[in-house]
């Protein structure tokens, strides 16, 4: 009767265990290494996912060296297109990344509507946006409006 119940205990804290270990993971932030050597910290702060696997991210973008959205380099949007292309993506369906260099602007999608989701990642004025089209393409588009 007691091994009964300290297997129960057992899988119980694994369970908690793996649970705590996923929430602190999905609040981490990744890193990236532009080719001028500007390091780049990406923070995941909205993430939308409707019935149809169509997948909406919202991330800060923390730079080593000052951005202003009205001259980001081509090194900066390169590194942000490669960090939208690595998203989790369903094949045939689309997936959007939105990157705002200011935290206070940076949406969190995550309880939002398809519709709302994607009009409020457009309100806030992302410096960029990163699709995966349906067919795998990837487009990066600059100062999305």
């Amino acid at each position: 009767m007691k091994r009964k119940n300290y297997l129960k205990h057992l899988v119980s804290l694994l369970v908690l265990a793996a649970f705590i270990v996923f929430a602190l993971a999905s609040g981490e932030s990744e890193e990236e290494k532009t080719e001028s050597g500007v390091n780049l910290n990406f923070e995941q702060v909205g993430y939308y996912k409707g019935d149809n696997n169509l997948r909406y991210f919202t991330f800060y973008v923390e730079s080593s060296e000052s951005l202003n959205a009205n001259s980001i380099s081509e090194d900066i949007f390169e590194a942000l297109k490669k960090h939208g292309s690595k998203q989790m993506n369903t094949p045939g369906q689309v997936t959007a990344s939105f990157y705002y260099i200011d935290r206070s602007a940076t949406p969190d999608i995550t309880s939002l509507t398809a519709q709302r989701a994607n009009d409020i990642a457009h309100e806030r004025k992302p410096i960029a946006s990163v699709w995966i089209m349906p067919k795998g393409t990837i487009n990066l588009i600059k100062n999305p409006e």
